[in-house]
């Protein structure tokens, strides 16, 4: 997908539950020259809302303290203007 204002381009490169009655975990890799800032808004705002990062990245497929039942998402730059954005939803049933 694009988003032709911005030339942000995204794929999705994960999405689903890693095993039953686990977290949906959601990954997406994105490439764009705008700013890293408004890389990781546009990611956290519009392209999979979450507002709670990661202190380690880790991915267990079962959200712990401290987010229990709301999202959490990482972000990191793997090279120059390419950015991983994952975000974990906890399991609802």
């Amino acid at each position: 997908m694009k988003d032709t204002q911005h030339h942000i381009t995204w794929e999705v490169k994960r999405s689903g539950q890693v095993a039953a009655y686990k977290d949906t975990i959601t990954q997406y890799e994105l490439k764009s020259n705008q700013s890293e800032g408004f890389i990781k808004l546009f990611c956290t705002q519009i392209l999979r809302f979450s507002r709670n990062e990661s202190p380690n990245g880790c991915y267990t497929g079962s959200c712990s303290f401290p987010f229990g039942m709301e999202s959490y998402y990482s972000f990191v730059e793997i090279e120059a203007n390419v950015y991983i954005y994952t975000v974990c939803n906890p399991y609802t049933g």
